[in-house]
């Protein structure tokens, strides 16, 4: 199974917001650290990268009932 920050990730970009990965998930990307157990997004200050970002979290299911 991926990853599931890098898979956000990467549905942000393919979506059009403008995103990098930062903090431990980014070490993670880079092989430099074996686990974090958050997700650290820099985005571009403008309306269009929030909503695309909003709209690619809405479609998500949560597991374990968590809100």
């Amino acid at each position: 199974m991926e990853n599931p920050f890098i898979q956000l990730h990467r549905e942000f970009r393919a979506a059009g917001a403008r995103t990098l990965i930062s903090s431990g998930q980014a070490c993670v990307l880079y092989g430099i650290s074996a686990f974090s157990k958050d997700g650290d997004w820099i985005v571009e200050e403008k309306t269009q990268s929030f909503d695309i970002i909003l709209n690619v979290l809405a479609e998500k299911v949560i597991p374990n009932g968590c809100p």
